[in-house]
């Protein structure tokens, strides 16, 4: 993960930019436009829904091929929007007898080419409630979200990735089910109809549980402090340690940071570092235990991905906007929901993190086999993980 106080700012960004997977005032820090604000439409013309290309296995050729002893679920990508905001989320419905189970919302870190897609092989392993994974605001073109351009629209950060993230949990994830009118005077449905009625108009869906990857873990905080109703667990993978999540970035570091992003040189290292060769260099050398997968690099470096249109998001994570003030009120105070933190074993800040389990009211650790993108190296240990964790009281 980025060190943002170190005095040197060009190496450490540069490394930043592909690390960013991995790793007081109640204000938000603002990214102000420098020409007058207007909401900025993406050209990508999608339809409401769209299915996902079902799961492809490398053979021992090489060659991808559809895996015939295995049916994946289906994932769709669906929309929303929020404040003007055309936005995206991928979608997959609960298994069979998992129904009433609550949804999982799962937030992506931001980085070079991710996006919501960093979920896909955790989505095909779950077993239990729907899974809502959205495109944060200005991420997930590829799936057909609005770019964001600072200089044309603000946006208080982390706080507007955090509301727009509260839209899809109020409007799609925890929406009401639609209620049936048996009071029609008419007969229709019978017995059957009744007590579909009364099952859908009586029961009020289960509370979400919030997963987190990576440096994106004040977007968690925040979802889970201020929603004590709608979230009832909070899962950290890999998240920064606790003094990073509770020492603020001084404002002239994140100014000289930013600074260097909007540069000609900032804008050299990002075309650098969206190849093939340096997205599977730092892969392997910072986020997995074993080597990367070209899956991986494919959806990292994937056109839609990492066009300049895809860059400021990437560029205001990684100047530290995330970590403009320190969260160790949420963390000490405001959460009462459990909270689990999973760490990777090849994950060198791991043992940093044990404070948040003494510091926190109610916080368990976790370790399993990988680095710093668990969801993607460990999909199945992750689940059980979650699965265990949701099952606790």
């Amino acid at each position: 993960f980025l060190i943002f106080a170190m005095k040197t700012i060009a190496l450490p960004a540069i490394l930043g930019l592909l690390c960013a997977c991995c790793f007081s005032s109640r204000a938000h820090a603002f990214v102000h436009p420098t020409t007058p604000a207007h909401t900025s439409q993406s050209a990508a013309v999608f339809s409401d829904r769209r299915s996902l290309v079902p799961t492809a296995t490398h053979a021992s050729n090489g060659v991808l091929e559809l895996d015939p002893s295995c049916s994946p679920p289906i994932i769709t990508v669906e929309r929303y929007e929020y404040d003007g905001w055309g936005l995206t989320y991928r979608y997959r419905t609960a298994t069979p007898g998992h129904e009433n189970d609550g949804p999982l919302i799962l937030i992506h870190p931001v980085g070079i080419g991710c996006s919501s897609w960093i979920w896909t092989k955790m989505m095909e392993e779950w077993e239990g409630g729907p899974i809502y994974a959205p495109n944060l605001i200005g991420c997930g073109l590829e799936d057909g979200n609005d770019a964001w351009d600072p200089d044309q629209r603000g946006l208080s950060v982390p706080l507007g990735w955090v509301k727009a993230v509260e839209a899809l949990i109020q409007e799609k994830a925890l929406a009401p089910p639609p209620r049936i009118d048996t009071d029609n005077g008419s007969d229709k449905g019978g017995i059957l109809g009744m007590l579909l009625a009364k099952s859908s108009n009586s029961m009020p869906p289960a509370p979400c549980i919030v997963v987190v990857q990576g440096g994106s873990a004040p977007i968690g905080v925040l979802l889970a402090s201020r929603n004590p109703s709608n979230v009832s667990k909070l899962v950290l993978t890999s998240p920064p340690t606790w003094e990073d999540m509770t020492t603020a970035t001084p404002e002239e570091q994140l100014a000289k940071n930013y600074n260097f992003y909007r540069s000609s040189w900032g804008k050299a290292a990002f075309a650098v570092l969206e190849s093939r060769w340096a997205v599977r260099l730092f892969s392997n050398l910072f986020l997995f235990l074993d080597q990367c997968d070209e899956r991986w690099i494919d959806s990292s470096t994937s056109k839609e991905a990492t066009t300049v249109e895809a860059r400021p998001p990437v560029a205001i994570f990684n100047s530290g906007f995330l970590q403009h003030r320190s969260y160790e009120e949420e963390l000490r105070d405001l959460i009462e929901q459990p909270t689990l933190i999973i760490s990777g074993s090849g994950d060198k800040k791991a043992e940093k993190r044990i404070e948040y389990e003494s510091e926190m009211k109610r916080c368990t650790l976790a370790t399993l086999r990988g680095t710093n993108v668990l969801p993607w190296e460990a999909p199945v240990q992750v689940c059980e993980a979650i699965q265990t964790h949701a099952q606790d009281e």
